[in-house]
């Protein structure tokens, strides 16, 4: 029996979780989308900052272990040049969940608390 090698960088856990539904962009500039995707590290920071935001909507908010997670996926994503998500909400399990919509195609991208990145795809 051969094993697989896991990544152990999160941005090599991205590409690998990614590779069936995104083909890499030569020419794309990671600068692309550059508002939006601060955008999304607004948000991300806005929850760090402010975790009792998400407590009063009856959320549990990341932990300080999660968020650094959360910004490295992002960052790997920004840095392949993907689309910002549609959304980010926290996944009610101390983690988040990156969306898109890509007709005819809605995926999305949840960091659970201990470290578990899970691909989801819905045609």
């Amino acid at each position: 029996m051969q094993l697989l090698d896991t990544p152990t960088v999160i941005a090599d856990k991205v590409r690998e979780l990614l590779r069936p539904i995104i083909r890499p962009i030569p020419s794309a500039s990671a600068d692309r989308f550059e508002e939006q995707w601060d955008g999304v590290e607004s948000q991300l920071i806005q929850w760090e900052q402010h975790p009792e935001e998400l407590e009063d909507e009856g959320l549990e908010p990341p932990n300080q272990e999660t968020f650094p997670l959360i910004h490295d996926v992002c960052r790997a994503l920004r840095e392949m040049c993907v689309d910002p998500p549609m959304r980010l909400v926290p996944n009610c399990e101390g983690g988040a969940v990156l969306e898109w919509r890509t007709p005819p195609v809605l995926w999305s991208i949840e960091v659970e608390r201990d470290g578990t990145l899970e691909l989801s795809v819905f045609r």
